[in-house]
C-alpha cells in the first residue's frame, strides 16, 4: 500500500474539534498514515502532544508560537514550551519564522522569537519547521549561523528562493497551492528541489487543494498535493510518496538518520 506522510497539519484547530477521530480515519484509509500536527500557540501546542499521545505511530507533534503570535512568547510561555519539546513525542519545533503581510506587524519581536526557537531546535536536536511570508530575506538572514536541521513548510517562493534554502541544507513542504493555477511559480520551485530534501503536507484546515470539493482541507487530501507534485517533476505517485514518506522520517529523526 502507498503510504503518505503529511507534514504539516492544524489538527488541533478548532475546526477539528468535531470529528478529528474520523479525519484521521479517512486519511488512513488512502493511505496518509503519518502526520505531524504543527503547534501556533501554547494551547495549540498542548493539543498536539496530546494527539500524539493519543495516536502513537500515526500523529507527531510539534510546538512553538506562530509568529503572529510571537508577542505572546513571555517568560512563562516559553517554559512551557520548553517543557513541551523535551515530550517523546515532539518531533519538530514551531511553527516559528517570520509573517511581515498584515500591516502593524512586529518586526523586532517576531525576530527574536524565531531566533528562540532556532536556539530551542537546537538545544534539543530537533527540526525547525519555518513559516515564510513577505520575508524571505529576513528569514535567510536569521538561518546564516542556525547549524540545525529545518524545513521551509508550504513554500510559496520561485526557483531563486527554493534554491537558498537548499544551500543552507533545508527542507522544502509543499501544499495546496501547487495545485492552483496561480501556482506556476511555485511548480518551478518544485521541480528544483533535490529529491532527498522533498516534502508534502496540506496545512489544513488551510489551502485546500484544486478540484477538493470541501471548504476544510484535511490530511487525506495531500494525495491531490503528491499527485501534481509527482507529475510536475515526472515521477509516478506510488514512487513519489515513498521518496516523500522516507523523507519525512529523516527530517522528523524516525528512525532514520537525518
Amino acid at each position: 500500500m502507498t503510504v503518505f506522510f503529511d507534514t504539516h497539519t492544524h489538527l488541533n484547530a478548532d475546526a477539528f474539534t468535531e470529528d478529528v477521530a474520523d479525519v484521521i480515519r479517512r486519511a488512513k484509509s488512502v493511505g496518509v498514515c503519518q502526520f505531524l500536527v504543527a503547534g501556533y500557540d501554547l494551547n495549540s501546542s498542548y493539543r498536539a502532544v496530546e494527539l500524539a499521545r493519543s495516536y502513537p505511530d500515526h500523529v507527531y507533534a510539534a510546538v512553538g508560537i506562530h509568529p503572529l503570535d510571537a508577542g505572546d512568547l513571555d517568560t512563562e510561555t516559553r517554559c512551557a514550551i520548553s517543557e513541551l519539546a523535551d515530550d517523546p513525542s515532539v518531533v519538530a519545533i514551531g511553527e516559528t519564522g517570520l509573517d511581515f503581510y498584515r500591516k502593524g506587524y512586529a518586526k523586532e519581536v517576531q525576530g527574536e522569537a524565531f531566533l528562540w526557537h532556532l536556539d530551542l531546535a537546537v538545544k534539543h536536536d530537533k527540526p525547525a519547521i519555518i513559516h515564510v511570508r513577505n520575508s524571505f530575506d529576513d528569514v535567510l538572514d536569521n538561518l546564516q549561523q542556525f547549524d540545525g536541521v529545518a524545513v521551509a513548510h508550504c513554500f510559496s517562493g520561485n526557483r531563486s528562493e527554493v534554491g537558498e534554502l537548499v544551500k543552507l541544507g533545508l527542507y522544502v513542504s509543499f501544499a495546496g497551492l501547487i495545485t492552483y493555477s496561480s501556482g506556476v511559480l511555485v511548480r518551478g520551485a518544485l521541480s528544483s528541489v533535490p529529491s532527498d530534501k522533498l516534502v508534502i503536507e496540506t496545512d489544513s484546515p488551510y489551502l485546500t487543494p484544486r478540484g477538493v470539493n470541501s471548504r476544510r482541507n484535511e490530511p487525506s487530501y495531500v494525495v491531490k498535493v503528491a499527485s501534481v507534485a509527482a507529475e510536475t517533476i515526472g515521477m509516478n505517485v506510488d514512487d513519489f510518496a515513498s521518496m516523500t514518506t522516507g523523507n519525512a522520517r529523516r527530517l522528523f529523526g524516525l528512525g532514520q538518520t537525518r
